[in-house]
């Protein structure tokens, strides 16, 4: 092949002549000559001069630039963005840092541009095309040397025959067939050398996900035939015997043995499979008493086809203490104090208290649990709590409350039941103040569906509450009431997502005037209806406060887009109103513009809203920290 040729190069020496030269033997006059301009001559050397200044710049702009020296741009005709992708990086002329393209030579640009040819079709190889033509020529810019890459890729290689096969335990396992069925690259595929051995690593990962950890790749070959642009694909697996689940081991367990080993998902001879290891896994996480946790099998230490299981656990800081500042447009500025002891003894029993002190909502929270994992994963939770809120037509609500209850998973599902009592003494708008107690068993059910739930890119949750008592039982109201929130997220583009909510509330009570106002519901702030102050709209008196209503309906449309993998935009509308009877419901509309940022403490949004039929008429700016789901 012949070497390319780079333009603006020197192709040989640049005579040059001296603008004044003397006859040989002749020695030039030192010195310096003067010679005056007769009178009648002025004006023509005047009128000269003026000339030649006024063509120069013309001159100047019509004469060709010198051209820029280095490596300029890399461009690929011919071919998918996707595959210059994958070729790009395979050629020695693109890895090029930005110091050497400046300051290549031009032997070193000559040698590449000789690679290009040859790298080019070597990288196009793997990805199936085995008859590339490719022709580089360069191009002299403002940039400096630009390389065009002239690509035909040809026509593509097919897997023409696909032999699969698994021999032994896992013939007969669903899962492992399964694997086996979505080998890429399929039958009439491209061959693809990267998918073809991500295959073959997936298909060794189920099996010894699934236990057969004697498994070994019988027989592998591909056959490439180029004359007729087909490839032959031969795999043959041998799994072995599938192994059991044996005991598990708890190495650097500060608590009793019987306590974390209720958390075992398994029983012994139980099938193994990889994905009871992470439930154990995520259960010794979820204790906080670690600060290290690793699960894994010891197969080379099976007995009898069972396999041990070794959690490595290394004890966290038993006391943690925090302190801190907060801020929340529905709370106002505030300060935080907490403190925790994450066992207080063997047994596993944990304490806390929280100090939130801000402007509109102050809590003293105690709580303490006691582990519950004999029969269900989870906790015997009792707390103590004093509140004090400023919302809607109430100021300074105050509140005592103890509850006790259990909570527990089943699949994807947490579940809490508990009764919950408490005393409350509030006033509205200068009336005098009131006292209800109340006592209620109270039952809830919650689910997260997202691969990744801080920052989900597709998903939903659910949450619903159903509480309430009869005023025979002691309480000085009774009620009935059930609560729902639902959140869908789902993806319009690869930046953009449709954020769909939606609440609803119904109560049943004889007197709403008994019923303590955070029994009532409320709507508006952070969470519910933009562009409104916290709990603002609700049933009022001559529409100037909320006083809460027996039922809740608000929605929320948003869609926000990501300018890269922090920052984004969204826009959304919410409506709702809480509501004594259905046919007095009047909807809150609030419609905004908000910030979004993917902090490494999770997604913050910072909205500005205006509400629509609000008293004040004005924007409102919301700012709240915490998953979308």
């Amino acid at each position: 092949m012949t070497a390319p040729h780079v333009p603006g190069r020197a192709q040989g020496a640049l005579l040059q002549k001296n603008a004044l030269s003397h006859p040989v033997g002749a020695h030039p006059v030192r010195g310096r000559i003067t010679r005056a301009i007769p009178q009648n001559m002025l004006p023509r050397f005047f009128a000269g001069l003026a000339l030649v200044l006024l063509l120069a710049p013309a001159a100047a702009q019509n004469q060709e630039p010198d051209p820029a020296p280095g490596l300029g741009d890399i461009h690929f005709d011919g071919i998918r963005d996707s595959l210059v992708e994958k070729i790009r990086p395979a050629l020695s002329i693109a890895r090029l840092n930005k110091t050497q393209r400046q300051k290549i030579s031009d032997a070193r640009l000559a040698f590449l541009l000789r690679r290009t040819e040859d790298e080019t079709r070597r990288a196009l190889m793997p990805l199936g095309y085995y008859h590339a033509q490719v022709e580089v020529r360069t191009e002299q810019t403002g940039s400096g040397t630009d390389v065009h890459v002239q690509v035909d890729a040809g026509e593509p290689t097919l897997v023409r025959e696909l032999a699969l096969r698994i021999d032994g335990a896992a013939q007969s396992d669903r899962v492992a067939q399964r694997a086996l069925s979505g080998f890429k690259p399929a039958s009439g595929k491209r061959f693809i050398d990267e998918s073809y051995e991500a295959s073959k690593r997936s298909i060794g990962r189920v099996l010894a996900e699934r236990g057969y950890f004697d498994a070994a790749l019988d027989r592998h070959e591909v056959q490439i035939t180029r004359a007729e642009h087909a490839a032959d694909i031969d795999l043959a697996w041998i799994s072995g015997p599938r192994y059991t689940l044996g005991p598990a081991r708890f190495e650097g367990n500060h608590l009793r043995p019987d306590l974390l080993g209720a958390l075992t998902p398994w029983q012994v001879g139980d099938a193994y499979r990889q994905s009871e290891l992470v439930t154990l896994q995520n259960r010794l996480v979820g204790l906080d008493y670690f600060a290290v946790v690793a699960v894994q099998p010891l197969p080379e230490q099976a007995q009898d086809g069972a396999v041990p299981v070794q959690a490595t656990l290394v004890p966290a800081k038993r006391d943690v203490y925090s302190t801190g500042v907060s801020f929340g447009t529905d709370s106002g500025a505030g300060v935080r104090l907490g403190a925790e002891r994450r066992w207080l003894n063997d047994r596993g029993h944990k304490a806390k208290v929280e100090l939130d002190w801000a402007q509109r909502k102050r809590t003293l929270a105690t709580q303490y649990r006691i582990p519950a994992f004999a029969r269900f994963d989870g906790w015997y939770t009792f707390n103590a709590n004093l509140r004090e809120e400023d919302f809607g037509a109430f100021d300074n609500s105050r509140t005592i409350e103890v509850a006790a209850n259990r909570n527990a998973r089943f699949g994807e599902w947490g579940v809490t039941a508990g009764a919950w009592a408490q005393q409350q003494s509030f006033s509205a708008l200068d009336a005098p103040r009131s006292i209800s107690t109340v006592w209620y068993p109270e039952i809830s059910v919650q689910t997260v569906r997202a691969r990744n739930p801080v920052n989900p890119r597709r998903g939903w949750s659910l949450v619903a509450q159903v509480r309430g008592n009869s005023a025979a039982l002691g309480s000085d109201v009774g009620f009935l009431q059930a609560h729902l929130l639902a959140k869908w997220i789902t993806p319009l583009a690869s930046d953009t997502r449709l954020l769909l909510r939606g609440e609803l509330g119904a109560t049943g009570t004889g007197s709403l005037d008994d019923l303590p106002p955070n029994l009532r519901f409320f709507a508006g702030g952070d969470q519910s209806i933009r562009g409104f102050g916290y709990n603002e709209v609700g049933v009022g008196i001559n529409g100037v406060a909320a006083l809460g209503g027996k039922h809740l309906a608000v929605a929320s449309v948003e869609v926000d887009h990501y300018f890269g993998k922090r920052w984004g935009m969204a826009a959304f509308v919410d409506a709702g109103d809480a509501f004594n009877a259905f046919d007095a419901m009047a909807p809150a509309v609030g419609a905004g513009l908000g910030l979004r940022w993917r902090s490494p403490v999770g997604p913050v949004r910072l909205d500005l809203a205006h509400g629509f039929n609000s008293r004040e008429q004005a924007l409102r700016i919301h700012l709240r920290i915490g998953p979308d789901l």
